[in-house]
This record gives structure tokens, C-alpha cells and sequence, in this order.
């Protein structure tokens, strides 16, 4: 079994979208238990079982007949052996662009799924990151005025766009991956000079939409995006990189 795994942080992110946590996880589970070929028989199907916590191998089959009917796995007639596609196949039957990938490592597949949650908000932060670096350095502003760097903050309706998914479900899942250890939160506050008698004044006349006001020890506090810090590790999957820059596609880093 191998010690850890370079999952594709887009394919993270199809998972996520599509709703198919339970097969992919199976998949990914069963590309670091072989080298790529492996024959079923009752032994190895419930230690699968046992390893991924299904109550009965009649789970493993449902999981494992979606692999087949998307070709995800295929068999060889002849030989009885499943054959597992590579990253690289499926990304371009998945038409993924990113080459970043996010390292599995212990490999917990009880903690599969605010993993890879945190993954995709790793991934997201960074591409945030960028971005604001990027209209800084076109915008020319100056350091005192540059925001607060956008790769500690992912707002919920942010990811939930990302997902396509509800802003509620964002939040979930943004707990989910807080509570496995995957993301560190760290809670912000920006302390107005304004009298607390002068709170509903200022939140009509004053205060943005956006704005969270909120009154702390008789004070009056804005609440701005919690500062996130990850536990992720990206990585370049080369192997992505070769195969995008072969078929001519853009490279989404």
C-alpha cells in the first residue's frame, strides 16, 4: 500500500460537486492498494469492506459498479483482471485543467471527504491569493492600502459558487473539514470607533451591506472573513502538466 497519494485537487472538486464522495473515494482507495491491475475475489472484497467501514460487500458493489459503468475501472474478459485508469485518462475524460494536486497523506480514508473539502479551500485560497497579488501589481496600489491577503479567508457563498452547491451546505463543509484537523480558523474583529449608543445611526447611515456589526463588552465590533489557515499540502502533478501542454490545453495552476 502506498504511503501517501497526489490527488487532483479539480478532481476533488468534481467529487465534491457531483455528489460522489463514497465512489471516488473507493476508486482512490483502491489505486493505493495495487499497481494498477487487480483481481476481486471474497477476500480482498471484504477486506475492502473492512477497511472503508461498509456494513456489507452489497455497498462495496454499488460503489464499485459506478466505477465500471464510467469506466473508471475496466475489465479485461480474458483474464478476469480490473485495470484502474491513471489520473491522466481520466483527467481528460473529466476535462480537468488544473495541474495542482493535494497530498493524501496519512492515508485515513475515514477522513476522506473533509480532506479533500479542505483541498478544494487550500486550492481556492491560493488561486484567491494569486489574484489579488496580480491587480496589485496592475493596479500599482501601495502596500498600506493592499487588502488582507486573500488566501487566509474562503467565504461560504465563495465556495459554495465553487461546489454549486447552497451557501448552508458550504458551511458544512467548511466544518467538516475544521473538525478532522485539515483547516485552522482563526476568528477576526475590527474594532469601531463608534459609541454603542450610536449603533443602529451608524448601521442605517453608514455601514455597508456587507458589514457584520456586532457589539462585544459594550463595544462595537465588524466582523470580517475568518483567517484560515491549511494543513494541506499542494503539489505539481507533472504528469498533468506534460500531458496539458501536449494537448495544447491552458494551464489552470
Amino acid at each position: 500500500m502506498m504511503d501517501y497519494i497526489n490527488i487532483p485537487v479539480e478532481l476533488c472538486r468534481y467529487t465534491l460537486t457531483n455528489h460522489k464522495v463514497s465512489q471516488v473515494r473507493l476508486f482512490i482507495y483502491l489505486k493505493t492498494i495495487c499497481s494498477g491491475q487487480f483481481k476481486l475475489s471474497d477476500d480482498k472484497i471484504k477486506s475492502i469492506c473492512n477497511n472503508l467501514n461498509y456494513k456489507t460487500p452489497k455497498t462495496f458493489k454499488v460503489h464499485f459498479n459506478w466505477l465500471l459503468k464510467q469506466e473508471w475501472i475496466t475489465i479485461n474478459g480474458k483474464s478476469g483482471y480490473y485495470k484502474i485508469k491513471g489520473f491522466i485518462p481520466l483527467a481528460n475524460k473529466l476535462k480537468l485543467k488544473s495541474v495542482r494536486g493535494a497530498i493524501f497523506e496519512p492515508l485515513d480514508f475515514t477522513a476522506f471527504k473533509p480532506f479533500i473539502i479542505a483541498a478544494v479551500i487550500t486550492y481556492y485560497m491560493n488561486y484567491r491569493s494569486r489574484n489579488e497579488r496580480l491587480s496589485e501589481c496592475l493596479t500599482g496600489r501601495p502596500k498600506k492600502y493592499r487588502l488582507s491577503p486573500a488566501f487566509f479567508s474562503l467565504p461560504h457563498l465563495y465556495l459554495a459558487k465553487i461546489l454549486n452547491i447552497s451557501k448552508s451546505l458550504a458551511a458544512t463543509y467548511r466544518n467538516l473539514a475544521i473538525n478532522a484537523g485539515f483547516i485552522k480558523v482563526k476568528r477576526r474583529l475590527n474594532k469601531l470607533p463608534i459609541p454603542l449608543i450610536e449603533k443602529n445611526n451608524y448601521k442605517k447611515y453608514f455601514a455597508s451591506e456587507k458589514q457584520n456589526i456586532r457589539v462585544i463588552n459594550k463595544a462595537l465590533y465588524e466582523q470580517l472573513n475568518d483567517e484560515l489557515i491549511s494543513n494541506v499540502i499542494l503539489r505539481t502533478k507533472n504528469n498533468l502538466k506534460k500531458n496539458l501542454k501536449k494537448n495544447g490545453k491552458k494551464l489552470y495552476r
